[in-house]
């Protein structure tokens, strides 16, 4: 299964504007493909703003030693993601024999010169997680007292950005590994500035305050009529497609969750989960690829619980958009608790699309 973080960070004070807004798009975007994320507020080194700059090293160095072996993308606080509908997946299928992506090329003939803004790292193969502990080293060659002393970025201390060019050149000049990387395009990117994420430099706009605006008016814009699936719900109870107690009869299991096969019929069954009497409501949350011709697809869910024996609710529901969202929402109403809740979700009509996720929230 193709594995995929997205992580970002920035200082308290100063730019966690930008990353207030560009974490909306960039959440937006793994919640709709099923992606990760994490984002870190505040100094990992250092005790000046502008040494979390720095904090991207100390990030990489604790997830490549957690053992993720996945794709790991890192954006800057000012970096968004502008195509929400972007196939990452599509776009990663034949890279696997990559260690990182960067955007390169930055000075005439020289693959390595890249910017550090944006740029993925596949923990999978050893050449990037040994360029992540390389990393580390130059950080600690700095020493925490060199930097908490440091006053100008660049001048007292190295630039981050330099220090990463620099790992690059001796990996591709000492060691002969420029076919572990892949060195994309100023502006042609799939990592930094390109058809997929945008980064609002300081070359591009000079005065913060209207870098910060244009940040944030970019990621309204693409927001706009798309919310978040889960930005107004509690936790609950959700349930990856993915997971081993959903299952599927007439669908297949894969990266992402669950896509409807051939035929209709049974899209999943389980996860025969505890529920304490109550009021509760269960949705299903994916993405319609495509409608079939009548222009519509109906999808009946159903509550089941006391091992099938008695149903709780059940629903049909008429989707006829395409795209990210719930697929069916329903409500059930439990008596007692029970030991073996299930939902089911049958396909009516045939359709092209992707569960994703299960999940069952008690609202009283």
């Amino acid at each position: 299964m193709l594995k995929v973080k997205f992580i970002q960070t920035s200082d308290s004070l100063f730019y966690k504007r930008m990353l207030d807004a560009t974490s909306r798009v960039v959440l937006t975007y793994c919640e709709q493909h099923q992606f990760d994320y994490e984002s870190y507020v505040g100094l990992k080194w250092g005790i000046l703003p502008w040494h979390a700059t720095y904090n991207r090293i100390p990030l990489l160095q604790e997830i490549e030693a957690s053992g993720y072996d996945g794709w790991l993308f890192y954006l800057d606080a000012d970096a968004y993601i502008q195509d929400l509908d972007f196939d990452l997946r599509e776009y990663l299928a034949d890279k696997g024999h990559y260690a990182g992506i960067f955007a390169g090329h930055h000075s005439e003939g020289v693959s390595y010169t890249i910017n550090a803004g944006g740029f993925a790292l596949n923990l999978a193969h050893p050449v990037a997680r040994q360029l992540i502990r390389d990393y580390a080293k130059s950080l600690d060659d700095i020493g925490r007292a060199s930097l908490d002393k440091s006053l100008i970025w660049g001048e007292d201390v190295a630039e981050d950005q330099l220090m990463l060019y620099r790992l690059l050149q001796n990996f591709v000049e000492q060691w002969g590994l420029e076919k572990s990387f892949l060195f994309e395009f100023p502006n042609h990117s799939h990592v930094n500035n390109g058809p997929f994420i945008r980064q609002v430099l300081r070359s591009h706009i000079g005065d913060f305050n209207d870098r910060c605006r244009h940040i944030e008016d970019a990621v309204d814009t693409i927001l706009s009529g798309r919310s978040r699936l889960l930005a107004s719900s509690p936790p609950g109870y959700y349930i990856p497609a993915t997971h081993e107690r959903i299952g599927t009869v007439t669908g297949v299991k894969g990266e992402a969750g669950i896509s409807s096969g051939s035929e209709p019929g049974v899209l999943c069954y389980g996860p025969y989960i505890h529920l304490a009497a109550g009021r509760y409501v269960a949705r299903a949350i994916g993405r319609v690829h495509a409608l079939p011709a009548r222009g519509e697809v109906r999808i009946v869910a159903e509550i089941v619980h006391e091992l099938g024996s008695r149903i709780a609710a059940a629903v049909e529901s008429v989707v006829n958009v395409t795209g990210y969202g719930e697929l069916i929402t329903m409500n059930f109403t439990l008596d007692k608790a029970t030991d073996n809740l299930e939902v089911r979700l049958t396909l009516i009509d045939f359709a092209k699309l992707d569960l994703y996720a299960i999940h069952i929230i008690q609202i009283e």
